[in-house]
Protein backbone atom coordinates (compact mmCIF):
# COMPACT_ATOMS: atom_id res chain seq x y z
CA UNK A 1 0.00 0.00 0.00
CA UNK A 2 1.19 3.53 -0.71
CA UNK A 3 2.99 5.30 2.07
CA UNK A 4 0.94 7.84 4.00
CA UNK A 5 2.53 10.97 5.41
CA UNK A 6 0.61 11.75 8.61
CA UNK A 7 0.12 15.47 9.07
CA UNK A 8 -1.55 16.81 12.21
CA UNK A 9 -3.97 19.19 10.50
CA UNK A 10 -7.24 17.36 11.04
CA UNK A 11 -9.28 20.14 12.62
CA UNK A 12 -8.32 22.81 10.09
CA UNK A 13 -8.72 20.49 7.11
CA UNK A 14 -12.01 19.09 8.30
CA UNK A 15 -13.58 22.53 8.38
CA UNK A 16 -12.03 23.51 5.09
CA UNK A 17 -13.17 20.34 3.34
CA UNK A 18 -16.79 20.80 4.42
CA UNK A 19 -16.80 24.51 3.64
CA UNK A 20 -15.08 23.90 0.32
CA UNK A 21 -17.61 21.28 -0.70
CA UNK A 22 -20.52 23.65 -0.13
CA UNK A 23 -18.69 26.56 -1.78
CA UNK A 24 -18.22 24.36 -4.83
CA UNK A 25 -21.96 23.88 -5.04
CA UNK A 26 -22.08 20.40 -3.57
CA UNK A 27 -25.56 20.29 -2.08
CA UNK A 28 -26.58 17.08 -0.28
CA UNK A 29 -29.73 15.33 -1.42
CA UNK A 30 -32.73 15.79 0.83
CA UNK A 31 -35.63 13.59 1.84
CA UNK A 32 -37.08 12.00 4.95
CA UNK A 33 -34.59 9.13 4.97
CA UNK A 34 -31.69 10.79 3.13
CA UNK A 35 -30.40 13.23 5.73
CA UNK A 36 -30.14 16.98 5.24
CA UNK A 37 -27.49 19.61 5.80
CA UNK A 38 -23.86 18.85 6.58
CA UNK A 39 -24.48 15.29 7.76
CA UNK A 40 -25.19 14.28 4.14
CA UNK A 41 -21.70 15.39 3.07
CA UNK A 42 -19.21 12.55 2.87
CA UNK A 43 -16.13 14.83 2.80
CA UNK A 44 -15.35 14.79 6.56
CA UNK A 45 -15.46 10.98 6.72
CA UNK A 46 -13.20 10.70 3.68
CA UNK A 47 -10.70 13.09 5.22
CA UNK A 48 -10.75 11.07 8.43
CA UNK A 49 -9.73 7.99 6.40
CA UNK A 50 -6.58 9.69 5.20
CA UNK A 51 -5.75 11.36 8.52
CA UNK A 52 -6.04 8.11 10.48
CA UNK A 53 -2.91 6.06 11.14
CA UNK A 54 -5.06 3.00 11.85
CA UNK A 55 -6.60 2.57 8.39
CA UNK A 56 -5.42 1.95 4.82
CA UNK A 57 -6.63 5.11 3.00
CA UNK A 58 -7.77 3.49 -0.25
CA UNK A 59 -9.74 0.75 1.52
CA UNK A 60 -11.24 3.15 4.04
CA UNK A 61 -12.30 5.68 1.38
CA UNK A 62 -13.80 2.93 -0.74
CA UNK A 63 -15.83 1.47 2.14
CA UNK A 64 -16.90 4.91 3.40
CA UNK A 65 -18.27 5.84 -0.01
CA UNK A 66 -20.02 2.46 -0.37
CA UNK A 67 -21.70 2.97 3.02
CA UNK A 68 -22.61 6.54 2.12
CA UNK A 69 -24.21 5.50 -1.17
CA UNK A 70 -26.32 2.92 0.67
CA UNK A 71 -27.68 5.68 2.92
CA UNK A 72 -27.95 8.57 0.45
CA UNK A 73 -29.12 8.49 -3.15
CA UNK A 74 -26.94 11.13 -4.77
CA UNK A 75 -25.86 11.67 -8.39
CA UNK A 76 -22.36 10.50 -9.14
CA UNK A 77 -21.39 14.04 -10.19
CA UNK A 78 -22.19 15.33 -6.69
CA UNK A 79 -19.97 12.73 -5.06
CA UNK A 80 -17.17 13.39 -7.53
CA UNK A 81 -17.41 17.10 -6.75
CA UNK A 82 -16.83 16.36 -3.07
CA UNK A 83 -13.94 14.05 -3.93
CA UNK A 84 -12.47 16.81 -6.09
CA UNK A 85 -12.63 19.27 -3.18
CA UNK A 86 -11.09 16.67 -0.88
CA UNK A 87 -8.21 16.04 -3.28
CA UNK A 88 -7.21 19.70 -3.14
CA UNK A 89 -7.17 19.56 0.66
CA UNK A 90 -4.99 16.44 0.61
CA UNK A 91 -2.57 17.85 -1.95
CA UNK A 92 -2.15 21.09 -0.02
CA UNK A 93 -1.53 19.13 3.21
CA UNK A 94 0.91 16.69 1.64
CA UNK A 95 -1.31 13.70 2.44
CA UNK A 96 -1.74 10.47 0.47
CA UNK A 97 -3.97 11.76 -2.30
CA UNK A 98 -3.42 9.01 -4.88
CA UNK A 99 -4.53 6.15 -2.63
CA UNK A 100 -7.56 8.07 -1.41
CA UNK A 101 -8.77 8.80 -4.94
CA UNK A 102 -7.99 5.23 -6.02
CA UNK A 103 -10.39 3.95 -3.37
CA UNK A 104 -12.97 6.56 -4.37
CA UNK A 105 -12.77 5.49 -7.99
CA UNK A 106 -13.26 1.84 -7.10
CA UNK A 107 -16.35 2.62 -5.02
CA UNK A 108 -18.00 4.86 -7.61
CA UNK A 109 -16.99 2.63 -10.53
CA UNK A 110 -18.59 -0.40 -8.89
CA UNK A 111 -21.81 1.55 -8.24
CA UNK A 112 -22.10 3.69 -11.38
CA UNK A 113 -20.03 1.86 -14.01
CA UNK A 114 -18.50 3.95 -16.79
CA UNK A 115 -20.73 6.89 -15.75
CA UNK A 116 -18.15 7.44 -13.01
CA UNK A 117 -15.51 8.29 -15.63
CA UNK A 118 -16.05 12.02 -15.34
CA UNK A 119 -13.70 14.54 -16.88
CA UNK A 120 -11.14 16.69 -15.04
CA UNK A 121 -10.30 14.04 -12.42
CA UNK A 122 -6.67 13.38 -13.40
CA UNK A 123 -5.14 14.91 -10.27
CA UNK A 124 -3.23 12.86 -7.68
CA UNK A 125 -1.38 10.89 -10.35
CA UNK A 126 -4.67 9.74 -11.87
CA UNK A 127 -5.71 7.76 -8.79
CA UNK A 128 -9.44 8.23 -9.41
CA UNK A 129 -9.34 6.91 -12.98
CA UNK A 130 -7.14 4.00 -11.89
CA UNK A 131 -9.78 2.98 -9.34
CA UNK A 132 -12.77 3.35 -11.67
CA UNK A 133 -11.12 1.34 -14.44
CA UNK A 134 -10.29 -1.46 -12.04
CA UNK A 135 -14.05 -2.11 -11.81
CA UNK A 136 -14.67 -2.11 -15.58
CA UNK A 137 -14.38 -4.67 -18.34
CA UNK A 138 -11.27 -3.71 -20.29
CA UNK A 139 -12.16 -5.41 -23.58
CA UNK A 140 -12.76 -2.09 -25.34
CA UNK A 141 -10.54 0.52 -23.77
CA UNK A 142 -10.94 2.68 -26.89
CA UNK A 143 -14.64 3.13 -26.07
CA UNK A 144 -14.09 3.67 -22.34
CA UNK A 145 -11.40 6.30 -22.89
CA UNK A 146 -12.81 7.93 -26.02
CA UNK A 147 -13.50 11.44 -27.25
CA UNK A 148 -17.18 10.69 -26.60
CA UNK A 149 -16.38 10.19 -22.90
CA UNK A 150 -13.84 13.02 -22.54
CA UNK A 151 -13.31 16.25 -24.46
CA UNK A 152 -9.77 16.89 -23.18
CA UNK A 153 -6.77 14.88 -24.38
CA UNK A 154 -5.26 14.99 -20.87
CA UNK A 155 -8.30 13.17 -19.49
CA UNK A 156 -8.14 10.62 -22.31
CA UNK A 157 -4.47 9.94 -21.55
CA UNK A 158 -5.15 9.67 -17.81
CA UNK A 159 -7.87 7.16 -18.63
CA UNK A 160 -5.50 5.07 -20.78
CA UNK A 161 -2.84 5.25 -18.07
CA UNK A 162 -5.35 4.04 -15.49
CA UNK A 163 -6.31 1.21 -17.82
CA UNK A 164 -2.69 0.05 -17.77
CA UNK A 165 -2.72 -0.06 -13.97
CA UNK A 166 -6.02 -1.90 -13.98
CA UNK A 167 -4.80 -4.36 -16.64
CA UNK A 168 -1.94 -5.57 -14.46
CA UNK A 169 -4.15 -5.82 -11.38
CA UNK A 170 -6.69 -7.86 -13.35
CA UNK A 171 -4.35 -10.21 -15.23
CA UNK A 172 -1.03 -10.23 -13.29
CA UNK A 173 0.61 -11.26 -16.55
CA UNK A 174 2.57 -8.86 -18.75
CA UNK A 175 1.60 -10.45 -22.08
CA UNK A 176 -2.10 -10.55 -21.23
CA UNK A 177 -2.10 -7.07 -19.72
CA UNK A 178 -0.40 -5.63 -22.80
CA UNK A 179 -3.37 -6.61 -24.95
CA UNK A 180 -5.45 -3.99 -23.13
CA UNK A 181 -3.06 -1.31 -24.42
CA UNK A 182 -2.82 -2.71 -27.93
CA UNK A 183 -5.84 -0.90 -29.40
CA UNK A 184 -3.65 2.13 -30.07
CA UNK A 185 -0.13 2.25 -31.50
CA UNK A 186 0.77 5.81 -30.54
CA UNK A 187 0.92 7.93 -27.40
CA UNK A 188 -2.10 6.28 -25.79
CA UNK A 189 -0.53 2.83 -26.00
CA UNK A 190 2.67 4.19 -24.50
CA UNK A 191 0.97 5.80 -21.51
CA UNK A 192 -1.16 2.69 -20.98
CA UNK A 193 2.01 0.55 -20.88
CA UNK A 194 3.53 3.08 -18.50
CA UNK A 195 0.71 2.44 -16.03
CA UNK A 196 1.08 -1.31 -16.49
CA UNK A 197 4.78 -1.26 -15.58
CA UNK A 198 4.24 1.05 -12.62
CA UNK A 199 1.75 -1.43 -11.22
CA UNK A 200 4.06 -4.35 -12.02
CA UNK A 201 6.90 -2.74 -10.05
CA UNK A 202 4.60 -1.99 -7.13
CA UNK A 203 3.23 -5.53 -7.00
CA UNK A 204 6.75 -6.99 -6.89
CA UNK A 205 7.64 -4.73 -3.96
CA UNK A 206 9.87 -2.67 -6.26
CA UNK A 207 12.49 -5.39 -6.67
CA UNK A 208 15.16 -3.93 -9.02
CA UNK A 209 15.59 -7.37 -10.65
CA UNK A 210 12.26 -6.95 -12.45
CA UNK A 211 13.72 -3.98 -14.32
CA UNK A 212 15.58 -6.45 -16.53
CA UNK A 213 12.24 -6.91 -18.29
CA UNK A 214 12.81 -3.45 -19.79
CA UNK A 215 15.85 -4.85 -21.64
CA UNK A 216 14.17 -7.96 -23.01
CA UNK A 217 12.36 -6.34 -25.93
CA UNK A 218 12.99 -4.84 -29.35
CA UNK A 219 9.82 -2.76 -29.03
CA UNK A 220 11.21 0.74 -28.41
CA UNK A 221 7.92 2.17 -27.18
CA UNK A 222 7.46 -0.71 -24.76
CA UNK A 223 11.02 -0.24 -23.45
CA UNK A 224 10.52 3.48 -22.94
CA UNK A 225 7.21 2.90 -21.14
CA UNK A 226 8.88 0.28 -18.96
CA UNK A 227 11.66 2.69 -18.03
CA UNK A 228 9.17 5.48 -17.33
CA UNK A 229 6.89 3.30 -15.24
CA UNK A 230 8.94 0.64 -13.50
CA UNK A 231 12.19 2.55 -12.90
CA UNK A 232 10.40 5.56 -11.42
CA UNK A 233 8.23 3.35 -9.22
CA UNK A 234 11.21 1.35 -7.89
CA UNK A 235 12.93 4.65 -7.06
CA UNK A 236 10.02 5.79 -4.87
CA UNK A 237 11.28 3.32 -2.27
CA UNK A 238 14.78 2.30 -3.43
CA UNK A 239 16.34 5.26 -5.27
CA UNK A 240 19.95 4.04 -5.10
CA UNK A 241 18.99 0.65 -6.55
CA UNK A 242 17.04 2.23 -9.41
CA UNK A 243 19.89 4.58 -10.24
CA UNK A 244 22.50 1.81 -10.10
CA UNK A 245 20.41 -0.31 -12.46
CA UNK A 246 20.20 2.52 -14.99
CA UNK A 247 23.97 3.01 -15.17
CA UNK A 248 24.99 -0.67 -15.09
CA UNK A 249 22.38 -2.33 -17.34
CA UNK A 250 24.11 -1.62 -20.65
CA UNK A 251 21.57 0.83 -22.06
CA UNK A 252 22.69 3.07 -24.91
CA UNK A 253 23.80 6.48 -23.60
CA UNK A 254 20.64 8.35 -24.58
CA UNK A 255 18.41 5.67 -23.04
CA UNK A 256 20.64 5.55 -19.96
CA UNK A 257 20.19 9.28 -19.40
CA UNK A 258 16.44 8.90 -19.90
CA UNK A 259 16.47 6.05 -17.35
CA UNK A 260 18.45 8.15 -14.87
CA UNK A 261 15.91 10.96 -15.19
CA UNK A 262 13.08 8.50 -14.46
CA UNK A 263 14.99 7.29 -11.41
CA UNK A 264 15.23 10.94 -10.41
CA UNK A 265 11.48 11.38 -10.77
CA UNK A 266 10.83 8.47 -8.42
CA UNK A 267 13.50 9.80 -6.07
CA UNK A 268 11.63 13.12 -5.95
CA UNK A 269 8.56 11.24 -4.72
CA UNK A 270 10.79 9.37 -2.23
CA UNK A 271 12.00 12.70 -0.83
CA UNK A 272 8.46 14.12 -0.70
CA UNK A 273 7.33 11.18 1.46
CA UNK A 274 10.14 11.92 3.95
CA UNK A 275 10.38 15.68 3.53
CA UNK A 276 11.97 17.47 6.49
CA UNK A 277 11.06 20.93 5.23
CA UNK A 278 14.66 21.90 4.54
CA UNK A 279 16.32 22.78 1.23
CA UNK A 280 15.62 20.15 -1.40
CA UNK A 281 19.29 19.97 -2.37
CA UNK A 282 20.17 18.77 1.16
CA UNK A 283 17.79 15.80 0.85
CA UNK A 284 19.00 14.44 -2.49
CA UNK A 285 20.69 11.00 -2.23
CA UNK A 286 24.41 11.12 -2.95
CA UNK A 287 24.04 8.97 -6.08
CA UNK A 288 22.22 11.85 -7.78
CA UNK A 289 24.41 14.71 -6.61
CA UNK A 290 26.60 14.80 -9.71
CA UNK A 291 23.99 13.55 -12.17
CA UNK A 292 22.14 16.45 -13.87
CA UNK A 293 19.60 14.10 -15.48
CA UNK A 294 18.72 12.64 -12.10
CA UNK A 295 18.46 16.10 -10.57
CA UNK A 296 16.08 17.30 -13.28
CA UNK A 297 13.89 14.26 -12.66
CA UNK A 298 13.89 14.85 -8.90
CA UNK A 299 12.27 18.25 -9.17
CA UNK A 300 9.45 16.82 -11.29
CA UNK A 301 8.67 14.01 -8.85
CA UNK A 302 8.98 16.20 -5.77
CA UNK A 303 6.90 19.11 -7.06
CA UNK A 304 4.15 16.83 -8.41
CA UNK A 305 3.75 15.32 -4.95
CA UNK A 306 4.09 18.51 -2.88
CA UNK A 307 3.27 21.38 -5.27
CA UNK A 308 6.00 23.28 -3.39
CA UNK A 309 7.05 25.73 -6.08
CA UNK A 310 9.51 27.82 -4.05
CA UNK A 311 11.82 25.02 -2.94
CA UNK A 312 11.56 23.32 -6.33
CA UNK A 313 12.69 26.48 -8.13
CA UNK A 314 15.50 27.00 -5.64
CA UNK A 315 16.68 23.48 -6.35
CA UNK A 316 16.64 24.07 -10.12
CA UNK A 317 18.86 27.10 -9.59
CA UNK A 318 21.49 24.96 -7.83
CA UNK A 319 22.13 22.93 -11.00
CA UNK A 320 25.40 24.00 -12.61
CA UNK A 321 24.59 22.44 -15.99
CA UNK A 322 22.72 25.16 -17.87
CA UNK A 323 20.83 22.76 -20.13
CA UNK A 324 19.47 20.74 -17.22
CA UNK A 325 18.78 23.88 -15.20
CA UNK A 326 16.56 25.09 -18.04
CA UNK A 327 15.01 21.63 -18.36
CA UNK A 328 14.36 21.65 -14.61
CA UNK A 329 12.48 24.97 -14.80
CA UNK A 330 10.60 23.81 -17.92
CA UNK A 331 9.45 20.75 -15.97
CA UNK A 332 8.08 22.98 -13.22
CA UNK A 333 6.26 25.14 -15.76
CA UNK A 334 4.02 22.18 -16.60
CA UNK A 335 3.01 21.44 -12.99
CA UNK A 336 0.25 23.13 -11.00
CA UNK A 337 2.29 24.57 -8.14
CA UNK A 338 1.35 26.56 -5.06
Amino acid sequence: MRTVRVVLMFVALLGAAVAGAFAAGVVPSSGPDRGTGPQASVAPALLDCVESTQQVPSQCVEQTLIDHMHEHERPVAELVAEIDVLSEQLINAGLDCHSALHGAGEALGAQHGSDALLRDMGQCQGGYYHGVLLTQELDDIVELCSEEQFDQEDDILNCWHGAGHAAWEKYADVAAAQTVCADDTGTRRGICLNGLFMELAHSYQRDPALLDYCLDTDDQQLQQSCLEGAVADVATQRPEDAFDWCVTSGLAHEREQFCVEQAGSGTGAYIAQRDDGGPLADQVPSVCTDEPACAAGIVGGFSTMTRDGDRSREYCDTLTDGTYRMHCHDTLAGINLR
